[in-house]
Formats: structure tokens, sequence, C-alpha cells
């Protein structure tokens, strides 16, 4: 083979070889760009999954990124005019408008956001957070007015009808009794019915079951403090020194029939207290369920 063939050979292959190395660049970029593209599909599936925007617009990203930098106010002044807008529905820009009206010391706007956020999306992932601000920043239950029930008369004990003779003990006379306090009839839905609900509105019934809990066991402490404060007088109602010309048998006689008086005075009391036990003992079932349900959903 002369000069020139060779020479003709090597250039052919250096032609051939650039051809495949300029295709394998081509097929190179077009393999990271459909990667790039695979990438953003993914990221869109994963945001439709959190129950949110798949992009975030300008005035949502806006708001978010005032709030990352601090700037509460402008914060608030974005996702409150987004959220009455097109982001109505949009757990995340509440969450975030929940958190500037912390910031910005308004916790009653805050709270009102973060039971709008969890009410659209209970799954997603501001769905914990959500409930924990909720928990904190719920009030106390008010103060139920207590309604005062007139105290039954007693009629006035006999006296000895003469010295050294006893007469039979009469019903004991009772001053300053306290009234079992009532309070307006619960008319939410039983356990039994919320146990027949879903998980999402299980979930999303989580706040109401809260404040039922907490006024069930405001009932029912109201309620044993005045058992005990009926228990305290009824124990000072019945002497247990011996009487002027008291015998044995009539102290006995005496101290039995005090007993039994107390305990019949006592009897509604306790009945109200009991009643009181197993309506909290209930509202912290329905609560204990919600909290349950919502854990589910977050999967904590």
């Amino acid at each position: 083979m002369t000069a020139d063939k060779v020479h003709q050979v090597i250039s052919a292959d250096f032609s051939v070889y650039s051809m495949v190395r300029k295709k394998f660049r081509l097929a190179n970029g077009f393999f990271k760009i459909m990667e790039n593209k695979m990438r953003q599909l993914l990221l869109l599936l994963a945001a439709w999954a959190l129950d949110s925007e798949p992009v975030l617009a300008d005035e949502l990203a806006d708001g978010i990124k005032a709030y990352n930098e601090s700037d509460f106010g402008t914060c608030v002044k974005i996702l409150a005019s987004a959220t009455k807008g097109k982001f109505g529905n949009n757990a995340t820009a509440h969450y975030y408008l929940g958190n500037a009206y912390i910031q910005i010391k308004n916790p009653t706007a805050a709270l009102a956001e973060y039971r709008q956020s969890l009410s659209i999306a209970p799954t997603a992932a501001t769905a914990p957070h959500c409930l924990a601000a909720i928990q904190h920043l719920t009030p106390q239950p008010s103060k139920v007015t207590r309604v005062d029930i007139p105290t039954p008369k007693q009629n006035t004990p006999a006296l000895p009808t003469q010295v050294g003779i006893v007469a039979e003990p009469a019903p004991i006379r009772l001053t300053g009794l306290p009234t079992i306090p009532t309070f307006p009839k619960d008319d939410g839905p039983k356990l039994s019915d919320v146990m027949t609900w879903s998980i999402g509105q299980q979930a999303n019934y989580f706040q109401i079951a809260f404040d039922r809990k907490n006024e069930a066991l405001l009932r029912l402490e109201k309620t044993q403090d005045v058992l005990k404060r009926a228990q305290s007088l009824a124990s000072s109602a019945v002497p247990n020194a011996r009487q002027f010309g008291e015998t044995d048998s009539m102290l006995k006689t005496r101290l039995e029939s005090g007993r039994a008086q107390m305990a019949t005075i006592l009897k509604p009391f306790e009945e109200a207290v009991e009643m009181r036990q197993k309506e909290a003992e209930t509202a912290n079932s329905l609560y204990e369920t919600c909290v349950s349900a919502g854990r589910r959903i977050s999967g904590y």
C-alpha cells in the first residue's frame, strides 16, 4: 500500500470518527434535555400529590419570599390578597399567611388561616404543623353562668319534751346549701356518629372535638366543686357530740338518721358528678378519635 492510499484510509477513518463523535455529543445533549424534563415532571407530580399548586405563581412566590426575608408585613399584604383570589383554596398560601400573622402578633387571624389550610389539605405536609398551631392558639372555653335553683325549706327540728328525754330525730336543717349547676345541652354529633365518618371528616372535626372536650372538663370541674362544698356543709350538720340527756342508743339513732338524711341530700350532687364524668369521658374519646385520624392522614 502506497503512502497516498494510507493517507486516504486514515483520512476516511478520521472523518468517520469525527462524525460519530459529533452524533454522540448530540445524543448526549438530547439525553440531558430529557433528564431535565423528567425532573420537572417529577416535581410537578410531587406538588400535585401534596394538594398544592404545581407551579408557584408570582403572587404566592412573592409572599413566601417576603416571609423568608422576614418582611412579614409585606407577606401578609400579598398573601391576604392572594387567598381572596385564585389562591383561596391553596393550603400553602393559608399556611404561610398564618405564620406571618403570628409574627406580627395577630394570633386570632393566624388561627383562622391554620384552620382553613387544614380544611383544604388535611393530608398535606403542612397539616401536622397546622394541627399543633391550632391546639396551641385555641382559647379556653368561656365560663358557663350558673343558674341558681331555690333550696327546699327544711322543717324546724323538734325540741325535747322534758329533761332527760330526747325526742325522735327530726329532719336536719341545712342553710347555704349550694345549687347544682346546669349547662346548655350539647347538640353536637354523638361519638357513635363520628365513628362512622371517613378519616378525612374526623380529622377536619378535630378543632370542634377539642373545644367540646375542654367544655366537658370544665363542667365536670364545676360540678365536683359544688359536691365538695355540699359534703363539707353536710358533715358539719350532724354533731357527733352527745347532747344533754341523750343515751347511747339515742346517740346512735340520731347519727344514723343524720347520715341517712345527708346521703339523701347529697345524692343529686353525686349523680350530677357521675353524669358529667361520663360526658367528659365521651368527649375525650371523640377528641382522641379525631387526633388519631389526623395522625393517620399525616403519617405521624
